[in-house]
């Protein structure tokens, strides 16, 4: 509680509206830091308890053949640290994937524009 208090821990405006129902009341400064405790204490022990787990997002474009096998990497990125719990993951997985594409459509556009000039472009 002393590093909460320290700290400023608080909750968002839903989570002590839904405390102030629960007591009837709105809740003062130190029972919303005690709840920011137990929130936090209860999220950390299904942590310990492995009911969710922190990790790591790889995405990949690959150019595929026509079996369907993998002829090479085209990009990839990863991140970690997310949790498990939620949807953040993959709301997070989805905007790294459409910015990926969008780059690689780019680039595509790009690589035409100066192939149609003549101008030899890497990859």
């Amino acid at each position: 509680m002393a590093i909460a208090k320290r700290d400023g821990w608080g909750m968002s405006q839903d989570f002590i509206n839904e405390l102030a129902k629960t007591l009837g009341r709105l809740p003062t400064r130190g029972q919303t830091i005690a709840a920011a405790v137990e929130y936090d204490f209860e999220y950390l022990r299904k942590w310990c308890n492995n009911e969710w787990y922190y990790m790591i997002l790889s995405i990949s474009i690959n150019e595929v053949n026509d079996d369907g096998e993998i002829v090479r990497e085209i990009d990839s990125s990863s991140v970690g640290g997310y949790e498990s719990e939620g949807e953040y993951w993959k709301t997070e997985a989805l905007r790294t994937a459409n910015y990926m594409i969008e780059n690689q459509l780019k680039e595509c556009e790009e690589k035409a524009f100066w192939e149609e000039r003549g101008v030899e472009t890497i990859n």
